[in-house]
């Protein structure tokens, strides 16, 4: 993989891909991380995101870790997010599915859908993945990761 910054990493499975990324910030001050694709051949492009160690312990079952973003791409794209969580020898994967195109996006991982203590230093992280990236100009800004009640609690909101 390729470092982008703390916490987030590029990953793909083309042998020679021309890929071009970069983060900005405009005027007011709203970061932005673009990636342009064009003759990419693999089959997945992915930006693994950490959640923070001393935040992943603070997690629990009754939880729904979700993920926003605003997303602006030159043709819609299916995007599969994985959230991994790892301690020790277990592992657990969480999926959900959508098309990327223009717009707010907000995904849901229920976290009481794992069996796995969190309290014992899990490794947490997402996966974005696009599939087949070929010829795609992609922008993501206003990426938020956050924690929201469960909806049996009452409190998280639906879009």
């Amino acid at each position: 993989g390729t470092s982008i910054c703390q916490g987030l990493d590029l990953y793909h499975d083309a042998e020679e891909p021309t890929l071009h990324w970069a983060q900005t910030s405009s005027a007011r001050d709203v970061w932005r991380f673009s990636l342009t694709s064009y003759g990419f051949e693999g089959s997945f492009c992915s930006l693994a995101c950490a959640v923070a160690a001393d935040q992943a312990h603070m997690l629990r079952t009754s939880d729904i870790l979700r993920l926003t973003l605003i997303a602006e791409s030159s043709r819609p794209v299916a995007l599969h997010a994985r959230l991994n969580i790892a301690e020790e020898s277990d592992k657990e994967t969480l999926h959900a599915h959508r098309v990327l195109d223009h717009g707010r996006h907000d995904i849901r991982f229920p976290l009481e859908a794992t069996q796995l203590d969190f309290d014992a230093g899990a490794d947490i992280w997402i996966d974005l993945i696009l599939a087949r990236p070929r010829m795609l100009e992609l922008h993501l800004s206003a990426v938020r990761l956050d924690l929201a009640a469960s909806e049996a609690d009452g409190e998280a909101g639906g879009e």
